[in-house]
Order: C-alpha cells, then structure tokens, then sequence
C-alpha cells in the first residue's frame, strides 16, 4: 500500500494555491469559502505549468 500525503490524492499545486488564497482571505473577516475556491481557480489557470483539472 502508497503511504498517503497530507493532502490526500489532491495535487500539490492545487494544495499550494489553496493555501495562498486562505492567506489572503486572512486579512478581512468578509471573505468565504467562495473567495477561497475562487482565488484558488484564478491563480491555477494563470499557472504556466498547471495542466490539470481546476478544483470545484
């Protein structure tokens, strides 16, 4: 059996992008979980090397 990761069967660069957008979130008490998935999605498909499905 594969050890698993922290973050599960999920990329690291979509773990990466997560992370910031949470970071970014952190500053102002209104941002959601929609900010985070929409943050996320932004900085992925601005991503040269990311080739993969944009989370949902």
């Amino acid at each position: 059996m594969r050890p698993s990761s922290a973050s599960g069967r999920v990329d690291a660069q979509v773990v990466a992008a997560m992370r910031t957008a949470i970071a970014q979130a952190q500053d102002t008490w209104t941002r959601t979980a929609g900010f985070v998935l929409w943050r996320s999605r932004q900085m992925l498909d601005t991503a040269e090397s990311w080739s993969g499905p944009v989370p949902s």
